[in-house]
């Protein structure tokens, strides 16, 4: 009997110890956690802040700061420029958000126009105004939209100056790139103001196309002209005519 006790005060000991031991290391087992996710101290840029870069005198737009920006956040803040926006700096948030694809025909048919209201003033703040709204349409072509191309040809009689740089060097490129649609845009326009533009895309900035696009160009523009049934042969020709010409002797 006695024997029987022990062992049952002996088991009982043993299972109160065991069972301590258990929830002692249960307690003390470190648990696992997540790691904290780092917390993000970047903010979306405020309107005044994208504003200030895109315009950074207030009125001149630069659509080479547009790829700083998120495309929405940029849009946001242009969109709330423009309702204070007056003149100028109007003008120039309309051809951010077109260089953007944002409502893109209202963007463009409001540069459009008001390169058409240009023209209704006197000289030189015709040529002046001319200049600073053919400076977005040109970006905007090389940007693809070389439906633009008859509002640029119109301007080629104001040129002078840095107008005539900027306007040669663009007829160049585009003649370059695009042929196609620079001849058959050039064949509405007079015989003289065909050899004007042409000119100007030989002179370029001043320094001349280089040998590598002379070449070029003169390979595309031949090869063209011999095409008897090609509307844009007779362009093609008489253009190929100035820029040889010009190359030779230095004026038209």
């Amino acid at each position: 009997m006695n024997r029987q006790v022990n062992r049952i005060l002996a088991f009982g000991l043993t299972f109160v110890v065991a069972t301590s031991l258990s929830l002692l290391f249960k307690v003390a087992r470190p648990q696992l956690v997540a790691p904290a996710q780092p917390v993000s101290h970047t903010t979306p840029n405020t309107s005044d802040e994208i504003m200030r870069v895109l315009m950074s005198n207030g009125v001149t737009a630069d659509d080479t700061q547009l790829s700083k920006f998120n495309r929405n956040e940029a849009i946001n803040a242009l969109k709330d420029a423009k309702r204070n926006a007056l003149g100028p700096r109007a003008v120039g948030i309309s051809f951010l958000l077109a260089a953007l694809h944002e409502d893109y025909v209202t963007n463009r048919t409001r540069l459009v126009n008001e390169l058409g209201e240009c023209n209704q003033l006197a000289y030189p703040q015709k040529r002046e105004c001319a200049y600073y709204i053919s400076s977005y349409l040109m970006t905007l072509v090389r940007r693809g939209d070389t439906s633009l191309l008859p509002y640029l040809f119109s301007v080629a009689d104001l040129a002078d100056a840095a107008f005539s740089e900027e306007l040669g060097s663009f007829y160049s490129d585009t003649l370059s790139e695009h042929p196609q649609e620079f001849l058959l845009t050039l064949g509405a326009y007079s015989k003289e103001s065909q050899e004007h533009i042409c000119w100007l895309a030989t002179v370029e900035d001043g320094s001349g196309m280089s040998d590598e696009r002379f070449l070029e160009v003169g390979q595309l523009l031949q090869k063209i002209a011999v095409q008897e049934k090609d509307p844009r042969a007779r362009v093609a020709k008489d253009c190929w005519r100035v820029i040889e010409h010009t190359r030779s002797h230095g004026s038209r």
